[in-house]
């Protein structure tokens, strides 16, 4: 009976979700925030210590709040956190690039004027790791919410639609099966939904 509970009351998570045109930027904005910072602390962390560099606690306060301020900068700058499920596509990556660069940029130009205890070494090669652990964590999260978007409609047993696609080359016209929601927001040339 208990197990029946749960199941049901998964149904309802996963209806619910469904039903949502967008997810809450803001619930967005929030994991994309958290997952910047951590990897900023996590990453500078492990570096100091692969590199055998000594740092206080007050390097490390310093790190976290320039990459808090950087983080804020460049998600309100880019924002990437709007329409991830529907707007979410390989063209859209380059936001998520802008975002890492720009957040690796301030972290950099803050922790230069708060005179944080780093060598010159550390600066670049913890930046450029920033950098690309932000780019990778971000995109790994926007994939794990359009898989969690599209299992939840797979559960509720949601049935695809009929999209009509003209094309541009010999044929003109022809419908195809729809294609899991962040396929088909692909903007390419005469698809319309």
């Amino acid at each position: 009976m208990e197990m029946n509970n749960h199941y049901v009351g998964l149904q309802r998570l996963f209806s619910r979700f469904t039903k949502m045109r967008y997810i809450n930027g803001w619930i967005i904005f929030s994991f994309d925030l958290i997952i910047s910072l951590s990897v900023s602390l996590i990453g500078v962390l492990g570096l100091l210590s692969f590199l055998g560099v000594s740092y206080t606690q007050e390097d490390i306060l310093k790190g976290g709040f320039a990459s808090l301020v950087g983080s804020l900068i460049a998600f309100f700058t880019f924002k990437v956190y709007h329409g991830v499920i529907r707007h979410s596509t390989l063209r859209g990556l380059w936001r998520i690039w802008g975002v890492a660069i720009l957040k690796s940029v301030v972290l950099c130009i803050l922790l230069l004027v708060l005179k944080a205890s780093f060598t010159p070494k550390v600066y670049l090669v913890g930046l450029f790791i920033d950098c690309v652990l932000t780019m990778l964590m971000l995109v790994t999260f926007r994939i794990f919410i359009i898989n969690i978007y599209n299992m939840a409609l797979l559960q509720l047993g949601k049935k695809r639609k009929q999209v009509l696609v003209y094309g541009t080359g010999g044929i003109s016209l022809c419908k195809i099966t729809a294609l899991p929601a962040f396929s088909l927001s692909i903007n390419r040339k005469g698809i319309f939904v």
